[in-house]
């Protein structure tokens, strides 16, 4: 439908997501604190602490603090709460997955008769780790005035959105290829709307699928427990990458899926007596493969909260 037009013009806007920030916990006030002091603590936090991440949920009036473990969002929940002063509700941590594509896949796309806007859009995978990439690559002359900062801007709002369960896709790049127009009916909204049909389907036949978050976990911990310990890495799906001895304990490096961490601190107190510790620290991007207990969430952590 579209000829691939000569590229005069390019744009390539790359935006790699935040590896630090894989978990996530919803808080709302016990007294319906108001908007302005929520977000005035909210700014005030982020700029007293670079550790510290959340944004208010202008909807539902809740605080969605992220980090890279439980330990940080109970830490910056805590420094939330005094500063709020009124007592806080929670709800309960959760992974930030990811979403990718397994193939490229190309379309055109209009909306239908009534609609003039029509483009071609590739969608295509990239390494892992890369985050995600717009491109317009057209004839700077066949776009209408403000129809390239239009396109991009929708196309990151699905890229935020992501297509299987609501979580930002990331590893992929998707480029324009061919815009054509009329001035009737050729509006922001109906870019908008060819866009997101050109989104979707350019997803659908693009094979999703989700990414978990995966973390570096290092135990250190009397000999007498290891194998008490190894034995629990290995049921949370965890691949141990090696052991050493330190001083008189042990020490193991593990990855493992940072959705199955949660209550670890009290489960390896318990196993141990108290005597080992441990670190976790977000490594990378994993395809999730296994099934779970606990399948990934469908909906806003703000939502859950409210329901």
């Amino acid at each position: 439908m579209l000829g691939h037009p000569k590229q005069i013009w390019s744009e390539s806007v790359s935006d790699p997501l935040d590896i630090d920030c894989v978990v996530e916990l919803a808080v709302q006030s016990k007294s319906d604190s108001p908007e302005v002091e929520l977000r005035r603590i909210v700014d005030e936090l982020s700029s007293e602490s670079v550790s510290f991440v959340a944004h208010l949920d202008d909807d539902s009036q809740t605080v969605i603090i992220r980090g890279r473990n439980e330990l940080q969002l109970e830490q910056s929940a805590a420094l939330f709460d005094a500063k709020l002063g009124n007592g806080l509700l929670f709800g309960e941590p959760r992974v930030i997955y990811r979403e990718t594509i397994s193939k490229p896949a190309e379309v055109d796309q209009t909306q239908d008769g009534r609609w003039s806007p029509a483009i071609r859009l590739l969608m295509e995978p990239m390494e892992s780790g890369s985050g995600r990439k717009v491109e317009i690559g057209t004839n700077f002359d066949t776009v209408p005035s403000g129809c390239a900062a239009e396109i991009t801007n929708a196309i990151y709002e699905l890229l935020d959105r992501g297509v299987l369960a609501g979580f930002p896709m990331t590893d992929l790049r998707v480029t324009l290829l061919g815009v054509a127009h009329q001035e009737v009916d050729s509006g922001g909204n109906a870019v908008r709307k060819v866009v997101r049909l050109a989104f979707l389907e350019a997803a659908k036949k693009a094979a999703p699928f989700l990414l978990e978050p995966v973390g570096l976990v290092e135990v250190t911990t009397p000999e007498n427990w290891m194998g008490d310990v190894l034995g629990d890495l290995n049921e949370r799906w965890g691949g141990i990458r090696g052991t050493r001895s330190y001083n008189d304990k042990m020490i193991i490096e593990a990855h493992v899926p940072i959705a199955q961490m949660f209550g670890y601190a009290n489960a390896l107190a318990n196993m141990s007596e108290g005597k080992a510790t441990y670190t976790l620290t977000p490594s990378h991007f994993q395809r999730l493969q296994r099934q779970t207990d606990d399948p990934p969430p469908s909906e806003p952590a703000s939502k859950a909260m409210s329901a």
